[in-house]
């Protein structure tokens, strides 16, 4: 990349080689309330940020299960960020190969794979803050707008959800999305949520319902 030229506004200028120089992690999560059933969900979102040595940072988040986030911010820690350090944060296929390799056999599995995610989306983002422009753009095709929905996935009881979900519609959104995760509720648990959120929203509203790979097929069927 030393070598290479970068054009901004139509003049052709030295693209120096840049260097990810400082990768920090930081932890978020709500407090659980004190009257905590084993049916309430409290995620960690973990803020990665990738500072470069012309002081463009870079940001990606992971959203972490309860009680393991210090697993996942350890194994960026120890792991993956000393394999992209020092390296070139425009070069993100060759810095995502490295983190892949940092765990033999292991690199693109389960919470490694969310993790190296975690990173990747900052060095895109640092890509598209060098270039002044979305990282959309870097990707080539893009439209300029594109359609929402609201998550009101809490683990509601079905009408506490149903009112939730109609006031999220009297809010403006066209579509939402709840859950029917086992863990949390049963199928038929899950078929009443369904049943009074579009009872609540109309025949006209969006609505889909994400079980987080819980059901097997039978289930599903």
């Amino acid at each position: 990349m030393g070598g290479g030229k970068l054009i901004t506004n139509g003049k052709a200028q030295r693209d120096p080689t840049m260097k990810i120089t400082d990768i920090a992690v930081k932890r978020y999560s709500a407090t659980k309330p004190a009257n905590d059933t084993p049916t309430s969900y409290v995620a960690e979102i973990l803020v990665v940020e990738v500072t470069t040595d012309e002081a463009l940072i870079g940001i990606g988040f992971a959203s972490a299960p309860a009680g393991t986030g210090a697993l996942f911010a350890g194994l960026i820690d120890a792991i993956l960020a000393p394999a992209i350090l020092g390296g070139n944060p425009l070069l993100t296929d060759e810095l995502w190969r490295r983190m892949h390799g940092a765990i033999a056999r292991r690199g693109g599995e389960g919470i490694v794979r969310i993790c190296m995610s975690a990173l990747d989306f900052a060095l895109w983002d640092i890509k598209g803050k060098r270039m002044g422009v979305p990282v959309s753009t870097l990707f080539g095709a893009h439209r300029q707008l594109i359609p929402t929905y609201a998550n009101c996935a809490h683990h509601m009881p079905a009408d506490k959800l149903a009112g939730r979900a109609a006031n999220d519609v009297a809010n403006g959104h066209k579509a939402l999305k709840i859950r029917g995760t086992r863990s949390y509720v049963t199928p038929a648990e899950a078929t009443e949520r369904v049943r009074q959120v579009r009872a609540a929203i109309g025949p006209d509203i969006r609505l889909m319902v994400d079980v987080n790979g819980s059901w097997d097929v039978d289930t599903a069927t």
